[in-house]
């Protein structure tokens, strides 16, 4: 896939309020990298986000 105009993001799969952000300026969620992220014992989901410019 061309990455050209293409706009990604990741964030911890806990942060609902930042998904919701990116959900409504038009990101979509394509990928999820579980148990990715760690934090002192606990560990978290890694969730990838993309807004294509080109559209």
């Amino acid at each position: 896939m061309d990455r050209s105009g293409v706009l990604t993001l990741d964030l911890r799969g806990d942060n609902s309020g930042a998904a919701a952000l990116y959900r409504s300026a038009g990101f979509h969620q394509y990928g999820r990298l579980e148990r990715f992220v760690a934090v002192g014992g606990a560990r978290y989901d890694k969730l990838l986000y993309a807004l294509d410019l080109r559209a």
